[in-house]
């Protein structure tokens, strides 16, 4: 088990692991799970699945933050990585 805490890209290898983890389970949840058959999407439906999607980013947010108050999650050059991935996050949404 001392295989998960080998650092890639400065960070442990289980957090890479979780991270993909989670990306794959959302993405078949959404399609294979809510998207099984073919229709259009409502404005409703839309706007649901946004919500999901948003809360699903606020609570990784949140866990970037308590890493990182709780000292888990350190950085060299003494930036603020809630900061930066709030500032990514809404780049992303606007574009």
């Amino acid at each position: 088990m001392d295989f998960l805490f080998i650092e890639v890209i400065s960070k442990p290898l289980w957090l890479w692991l979780l991270f993909l983890g989670i990306v794959v389970a959302l993405m078949v949840f959404d399609l294979g799970l809510l998207h099984k058959d073919n229709h259009e999407i409502g404005v409703a439906e839309s706007l649901k699945l946004s919500a999901f999607y948003i809360t699903i980013a606020i609570l990784f947010g949140g866990y970037i933050w308590w890493a990182w108050s709780s000292g888990t999650l350190v950085t060299s050059d003494g930036t603020n990585p809630v900061a930066s991935y709030f500032q990514g996050y809404i780049i992303e949404k606007v574009l």
